[in-house]
């Protein structure tokens, strides 16, 4: 099961480095190409949308009757690789490839950071109703994982030391993100099926806000 989860995750991570990442070419004397070239933007937004739907659906299929026969697992066992996945997705080394690949790439508008955190939030949030228990647990990873990015989780981390450059380039991108997401949760914490699960999201941002963690 272990080595089955991490197969997973090992190509959930090739996926991934799709986003912000350089392709690698064989020029041939007179071809024009470059040694290296960057992904387009529909070729990135493909592989995070590829690496969403698949980590959604994974406690799906691993939890099906024919898997956990022969593993013995209970239906969501897997459901935190949404966390790794958004631990990943929203981390600084996704957020600096993708500043440093959008000043190469040759399009008009690149994928920057701040695309890149749009689409992902248009992701986490499209569903206005109820929840099955995997987006509840996306739509928390999200939140833990932007105030995580931003220092805001009361933890302290010496990858952010160590990374501390890349880390303030993308401390703005992570803000809007985070203040996008307090919006979309306020709107629904009214008469709404999942009222509760954005109540407890919304005073998680707002006591992290207020340096109350």
């Amino acid at each position: 099961l272990s080595s089955l989860a991490g197969q997973f995750r090992l190509y959930i991570g090739h996926a991934t480095s799709v986003i912000g990442g350089f392709r690698r070419n064989l020029p041939v004397h007179g071809d024009g190409q470059t040694k290296y070239s960057v992904p387009s933007r529909k070729e990135q937004q493909r592989a995070l949308r590829f690496v969403l739907d698949q980590s959604i659906d994974f406690p799906r299929w691993m939890s099906t009757k024919e898997v956990t026969e022969k593993l013995g697992k209970q239906p969501n066992s897997f459901s935190d690789q949404i966390f790794s996945t958004m631990s990943m997705l929203t981390g600084t080394s996704v957020l600096s490839r993708l500043s440093n690949t959008a000043l190469y790439s040759e399009e008009r508008n690149p994928y920057t950071p701040d695309a890149y955190l749009a689409d992902l939030h248009d992701y986490v949030w499209q569903n206005g109703g109820a929840l099955t228990p995997v987006e509840r647990n996306m739509q928390y990873a999200y939140v833990t994982q932007l105030l995580s990015g931003l220092g805001l989780d009361g933890k302290k981390s010496n990858d952010k030391q160590k990374l501390k450059t890349q880390a303030i380039n993308v401390r703005g991108p992570l803000y809007k993100s985070l203040l996008g997401a307090r919006s979309v949760i306020s709107s629904r914490m009214g008469n709404h099926p999942e009222a509760g699960h954005y109540a407890d999201l919304y005073y998680m941002i707002d006591r992290a806000l207020s340096g109350r963690n």
